[in-house]
Parts: structure tokens; sequence; C-alpha cells
């Protein structure tokens, strides 16, 4: 279980960092630039329609990097769930908070597109690494 926590923190830091150096260079408030890195990560099919790759990036190399430290597969499953649940209801709680509200689900790109497309972003790349980084019996390894 320790493996799973460290992995969920993995997936958080890694994408909020990759997305705040893309953020950044824009002028926003840092509780701004923190719901809009949000925003961003929260609505990556939106994003990827206009043309805006790097929050399926951000969230691929976060679930690959914390594929490393995995393993097994269905521990993938349950940090994308978690990862996924846990930042929309930062996004969420954040911009209540703060008081700004961000329209990020559209009709164009509806919330299932976007938690489906967030979910796969963390799910296929951390099974790459966990096949990755999974040991293999002694009759399997090259010699």
């Amino acid at each position: 279980m320790k493996r799973s926590l460290a992995a969920i923190i993995m997936v958080f830091i890694v994408a909020l960092s990759l997305e705040y150096l893309w953020i950044q260079r824009l002028p926003y408030t840092a509780t701004y630039a923190l719901l809009r890195v949000l925003a961003d990560l929260c609505s990556p099919y939106t994003n990827y329609r206009r043309g805006v790759y790097v929050p399926i990036l951000a969230w691929a190399v976060a679930g690959l990097s914390s594929g490393f430290i995995m393993r097994e597969y269905w521990r993938c499953l349950l940090v994308s769930v978690i990862c996924t649940i846990a930042s929309i209801v930062a996004f969420l709680v954040l911009s209540s908070l703060s008081g700004i509200h961000l329209t990020i689900w559209t009709a164009t790109a509806p919330f299932e597109h976007n938690a489906t497309t967030m979910l796969l972003s963390i799910l296929i790349p951390s099974m790459i690494g966990v096949h990755i980084s999974r040991p293999r019996p002694p009759s399997l390894r090259k010699t």
C-alpha cells in the first residue's frame, strides 16, 4: 500500500509541475495559476480539441513514472481512478473557495470525455511502466 500512496502523490506532483511549467509563461496570480493548472489537467479532451496536448502529456509522464514504482497492474487502475477523482474534487473545491469559476466542460467536450481521457492517459502509461520494471522469473531472464 505504501507504493500505491507514493505513486498517487508522485502522479500529482509530476502532473502539476509539468502543467505549471506550461502555465508559468502567462502572467497569472498564484491562486489563479493553480486553479488554471487544475482546470487544464481536469479537461484534457477539451484542450486536445483546441490543439493543446500538454495536459495529456503531463498525465502520461506522471503515469509512466508512477508505473515504474508499482509492481502489479491492479494498482495502476487504483492509482488512475483515485487520481482522476481527486483532481476533479481538488479543482471543484479550489474554485469554490477562491470564488473564481472556470467553465472547463462544455457541450462539445462533456465531462465523460474529459474524465475518460484523464483516466486512460494515466492508466495506459502506468501499465507500460509496470511491464517494463516488473521483475522477470529466472527462466525468462537473459544470461
